[in-house]
């Protein structure tokens, strides 16, 4: 798809209506309530969950292939690693915009589930065509420590952890 193509799935599979519950999802994976008051070093917010803007995303991946240079054209697809993929948002931006291996690595247990019913609804609407169970053509997720992925890692072109 293109660029704006691709905008426009995600924006279909991801409504701004729901924004607050995928926030939310975030919160509930950190272990926070509305009582906790929540410091800059608060050891949770290693997992804080926020939506990259997908313009944004593009501008950054097309810097980073400027220094990377062009690949030959033998070679193998481009592989992207979003670690701490949350919802998989960036995924499937990533596997429709650009038709690369896209692979998503997240501990949280409620992001990867929601991330799970947003790939299903991608299949129902036909962006994506189901390869296997938590992978679709173009994009994988995982769920756990990306300690438990080495090979995903030392396999990628690209990581972005945002």
């Amino acid at each position: 798809l293109t660029r704006e193509d691709a905008q426009n799935a995600i924006s279909q599979l991801y409504p701004v209506k729901q924004f607050d519950q995928r926030m939310n999802l975030g919160r509930d994976a950190q272990g926070l309530t509305d009582d906790d008051a929540v410091h800059g070093n608060d050891p949770r917010l290693a997992f804080t969950y926020a939506e990259f803007p997908l313009e944004s995303f593009d501008t950054l991946i097309d810097a980073g292939l400027q220094v990377m240079g062009d690949p030959e054209p033998s070679a193998k697809t481009t592989r992207l690693v979003d670690l701490g993929s949350g919802c998989a948002r960036l995924v499937l931006y990533a596997a429709l915009s650009r038709g690369w291996d896209v692979q998503g690595i997240e501990i949280g247990q409620e992001l990867h589930e929601k991330a799970l019913t947003v790939l299903e609804k991608g299949i129902d609407c036909d962006y994506f065509k189901e390869e296997i169970e938590q992978s679709i053509e173009g994009a994988t997720l995982h769920l756990g420590d990306a300690k438990t992925y080495p090979n995903v890692l030392a396999s990628a072109d690209i990581v972005f952890a945002y």
